[in-house]
């Protein structure tokens, strides 16, 4: 099991926070170089966030997909 860290109220299990950290440190590094490859970093971070959201879109919908009996009772659970 991984460790769970207490901030404050919040509990962050550090999976979610080491996948947090890369997903920084990569689109502060893309920004950094686009102008190396004439791309408006602008441009690059709405990129980035529609890919992140769609991937999590995404990943629902396939879970909801492959295992639709656990939402036949309760259809509203689909989008908790």
């Amino acid at each position: 099991m991984f460790p769970v860290f207490q901030i404050g109220p919040f509990a962050v299990q550090a999976p979610g926070l080491i996948i947090l950290l890369g997903i920084w440190v990569g689109l502060t590094q893309t920004e950094k170089y686009a102008n190396r490859f004439h791309v408006n970093p602008n441009l690059l971070s709405n990129l980035i966030l529609i890919m992140i959201l769609s991937g999590v879109v995404g990943a629902r919908l396939t879970f909801v997909l492959k295992f639709p009996g656990i939402f036949y009772n309760n259809p509203i659970n689909i989008i908790s």
